[in-house]
């Protein structure tokens, strides 16, 4: 299984590029499927912040990210604001 979890201010054109085949090597020839997309950072420093929180933890499944998501969000006062997005 591979998950990806990374900051964009272009999502649409990430995931054009990889359909593409034109991200990293690991990546390539893989079948993406959106799973959580997060939003309501303050900047995108605080976005970074977040990001690299989550590559602290690895998970079995991708389910588990949004544990792994959430309890990151209601420990850190600077996540404050920060939502799932509807899809």
């Amino acid at each position: 299984m591979h998950s990806y979890v990374g900051y964009t201010q272009y999502l649409e054109q990430r995931w054009a590029e990889g359909d593409a085949g034109n991200g990293a090597n690991w990546a390539r020839g893989e079948v993406w499927k959106q799973y959580a997309i997060f939003d309501g950072f303050r900047d995108r420093k605080t976005a970074l912040g977040f990001e690299s929180l989550m590559h602290l933890h690895s998970v079995d499944h991708v389910g588990e990210w949004l544990d792994v998501a959430g309890e990151i969000i209601s420990k850190y006062v600077e996540f404050e604001g920060v939502r799932l997005v509807d899809e």
